[in-house]
């Protein structure tokens, strides 16, 4: 006997009263035919519905942290719809507020957490607009100059220096110190 994980009541495992399910175990569907159909009559959630519980509002500085999938760089992905998939979670949640983002605009964090979906965080800007606010804030990376290209090969050809460690010293990722001890970059300094 097979027992619907719904309704709890117990079937014979036939046909009669569950879908076949090959990559089950047991090889039918958890669930008896009358409460799967009933489960997929009921409304699914809208986007809205799922994006809010999310997201935390008790973050500092008035800041509501995502609380799902972060991408590489620490921004909050969101699917919208089967079709907008990997949707960034707070341009959605400006969206929400404000209404459409209009062509060639992004939506630029006021607080600097990427993380965050707090509307009164967020403002429209050209990409311009955002590299001027990522200097005008420090966000920008390091230049490395002719001197440090030169101490750079200089500390890993003494081996007492890991690439990552260098990377450390200079505020650099440990790729570009490959790059660098590798003549790759900055080839023209030797």
């Amino acid at each position: 006997m097979l027992t619907c994980r719904i309704c709890e009541k117990e079937f014979p495992p036939t046909s009669e009263y569950f879908h076949r399910d090959k990559a089950r175990k047991s090889g039918f569907h958890p669930y008896c035919k009358p409460c799967r159909y009933e489960r997929r009559k009921k409304p699914r959630p809208t986007p809205e519905q799922r994006f809010w519980p999310k997201v935390d509002k008790t973050g500092n500085k008035g800041c509501w942290q995502w609380t799902s999938t972060l991408d590489y760089t620490g921004y909050g992905r969101f699917h919208v719809s089967p079709q907008q998939r990997g949707a960034m979670a707070h341009r959605y949640s400006y969206e929400l507020h404000y209404g459409s983002i209009p062509e060639g605009f992004d939506c630029l964090h006021k607080c600097d957490n990427p993380a965050c979906v707090n509307p009164d965080h967020l403002f429209l800007g050209t990409h311009q607009d955002n590299m001027t606010d990522m200097v005008k804030k420090g966000r920008v990376a390091k230049k490395l100059t002719k001197q440090d290209v030169l101490n750079i090969r200089q500390l890993y050809t003494s081996r007492k220096w890991r690439q990552k460690e260098i990377a450390k010293r200079y505020n650099v990722h440990q790729s570009h110190i490959s790059y660098i001890v590798n003549y790759k970059y900055w080839k023209h300094i030797t």
